[in-house]
């Protein structure tokens, strides 16, 4: 059964508006929140008489099958890698993907062959050191794209003066650069891909990183984020990390008090009250502390 509880706290922006007359008690409560990509998401998932939001697809496209191709530096035909085919498949068929993999492991080829296939308008946000290697790849595989390049700082200034029709399909390369939700960069990425996904259907967006090991789960929300709002299930970053981590309240100098991060629940058999392994656990419980000097005394 669905707890009502449960579909309003992943809605962002939720607004409680207390009881209504003449009941005024608990059944009589009523929430609003704002028409929007996450929230939608959400309905979508929540929804019996819809497809799964997690699991949905292009059912009338096929695999995408990505060929051979002659590379001029070479000089000789280059099948790809299969997890390259692997790639191209899942952002073929789902549309919205986040790609991690490691450096030198060819993702901006299956990303750039399906942008050639669709030649439709696309843009190609990376740092300035990333674009001139696409270029360069560009050259060597012999690709004809209709791809605009531009850098982060430059899609901010672009976002602030608005009014043009955004592009049906986006890559932001190096995505660890928008992990701050809080950065001009950030909101100027999930703003483009709110108006693409206002003006079409469909879109194809995609998040490449070189670096796909974050320093904290919670590096990967703004990401997902921008690429498909309300994938994960907490609205913003701070309740994916109360989830994700024990938390621990601490007096301020104010007087007040302030959530502190002890640890991260980053592997299996943690207590779910002290982060310390099951294993380690004696008759005394939850008496261990944890501390940066003895994390498990």
């Amino acid at each position: 059964p669905i707890v009502r509880e449960h579909v309003i706290e992943t809605m962002e922006d939720r607004k409680w508006h207390g009881g209504r007359p003449p009941a005024w008690d608990k059944s009589s409560m009523y929430y609003t929140c704002p028409k929007s990509s996450r929230n939608l998401f959400n309905l979508d998932f929540y929804r019996i008489d819809t497809p799964d939001p997690y699991h949905s697809y292009r059912i009338d496209l096929e695999s995408f099958g990505l060929e051979p191709r002659y590379h001029k530096g070479l000089r000789e035909v280059v099948p790809p890698f299969p997890h390259q085919v692997a790639m191209a498949d899942h952002w073929w068929t789902r549309k919205r993907c986040h790609i991690a993999a490691e450096m030198r492991t060819g993702k901006t080829l299956p990303a750039l062959s399906i942008v050639e296939r669709l030649q439709k308008h696309a843009w190609f946000v990376a740092p300035r050191s990333a674009i001139a290697g696409v270029q360069t790849e560009i050259y060597e595989w012999g690709l004809d794209v209709p791809v605009v390049f531009m850098t982060y700082q430059e899609l901010v200034k672009y976002m602030e003066i608005g009014g043009a029709t955004p592009p049906e399909i986006v890559i932001f390369d190096e995505c660890s650069k928008i992990k701050n939700w809080a950065a001009q960069r950030t909101q100027a990425a999930f703003h483009l891909t709110e108006a693409m996904r206002r003006e079409y259907e469909n879109p194809y967006i995609m998040a490449m990183s070189g670096t796909p090991a974050p320093k904290t789960p919670v590096d990967m929300w703004s990401q997902i984020e921008v690429v498909c709002p309300g994938y994960i299930k907490e609205p913003n970053p701070k309740e994916l990390e109360a989830r994700l981590s024990l938390m621990e309240y601490r007096d301020s100098e104010t007087g007040g008090q302030y959530p502190h991060r002890i640890a991260w629940f980053d592997r299996e058999g943690l207590c779910k009250k002290c982060a310390v392994p099951m294993e380690q656990h004696t008759a005394y419980g939850h008496s261990y502390t944890v501390s940066k000097d003895n994390p498990y005394k």
